[in-house]
């Protein structure tokens, strides 16, 4: 019976540990992303200006990491566009990230429009996409009851348009080099702003430090998973991570590795004398070295 006690006692907390750690990543994971767009108004003038928001809510910061915002080429090609905001990205009280860009545009061509079908998308172990719903706008003319009418034409002389189709057959020869050039262009891989994206992160957080010690932990651990492509370790223990983390950056282990169980001490209630220290630079001298680490492809 002595013998039976411990060890039953010991699989008990195993048990425990695993079902709260289910519970924790269940929970994050039952934050539902949303993605949506609205105009100001929905009928305009020839010309006149017309507000655009496009907004997505509750995207977490493993995920804001390989984010792919929507892409406005079909948008500026069917529409003018006045001013084009950069996404603002905010910090929400759970934890998640919301980002709201604002457009302003207007279009030249009387009738019904439909704006294209906005999409943003994002990875982890697999691809993620939102759309979101279609909208339209009715552009109506301008009233010109009001101008005056003018009855005086004058007379225009036609002239015979001689064709040159050389000159046709240039302008061909040169539009499919500028395209073939583009097209390579467009295979270069784009540069990853995964980095200076966690560095902003970093730069939004609060002064609480149970809250700032949280969100260190989470902004470096999904940085750090994004750099090696290893999404298990939104799984890991502080343990478990530190064995991944001897293995591949084995000279900087030991002063990240300090650094995490520092932060796990705060965040777990224990007395840590902080004095002369500022976590927040040291997240980011962390996210430097993770980040100077070469991958080979």
């Amino acid at each position: 019976m002595k013998t039976i006690y411990p060890r039953f006692r010991l699989y008990f907390n195993k048990l425990f540990i695993g079902i709260l750690t289910v519970f924790l990543w269940s929970r994050e994971a039952a934050i539902a992303q949303t993605f949506t767009t609205k105009v100001d108004k929905d009928t305009i003038t020839l010309g006149e200006p017309v507000g655009l928001e496009v907004r997505l809510s509750n995207i977490s910061s493993h995920d804001l990491l390989s984010l792919n915002w929507v892409n406005y080429d079909e948008f500026k090609d069917r529409f003018a566009i006045i001013q084009l905001n950069g996404p603002d990205t905010t910090l929400s009280s759970d934890g998640t990230y919301d980002l709201k860009q604002s457009i302003k545009f207007t279009s030249f061509d009387a009738g019904t429009h439909a704006l294209q079908e906005f999409e943003v998308s994002w990875e982890d172990e697999s691809v993620h996409s939102l759309s979101a719903s279609a909208l339209s706008i009715i552009v109506v003319p301008a009233d010109i009851s009001s101008l005056r009418d003018y009855h005086d034409v004058t007379g225009i002389m036609m002239r015979e348009k001689n064709t040159d189709y050389r000159l046709y057959g240039l302008l061909i020869v040169s539009a499919a080099i500028i395209l073939f050039l583009f097209l390579r262009l467009l295979k270069k891989r784009k540069p990853d702003r995964s980095y200076q994206i966690a560095i902003g992160l970093l730069d939004s957080l609060d002064s609480s430090a149970v809250t700032e010690c949280h969100q260190l932990y989470t902004i470096i651990r999904d940085f750090y998973g994004h750099k090696f492509r290893d999404h298990r370790v939104l799984s890991y223990s502080t343990r478990d991570w530190s064995s991944s983390i001897r293995q591949k950056m084995p000279e900087e282990s030991n002063g990240i590795i300090h650094f995490l169980h520092t932060l796990d001490r705060i965040r777990f209630g224990k007395n840590i004398n902080l004095t002369d220290r500022n976590l927040k630079l040291e997240a980011k001298e962390i996210l430097s070295k993770i980040q100077s680490v070469k991958i080979e492809i």
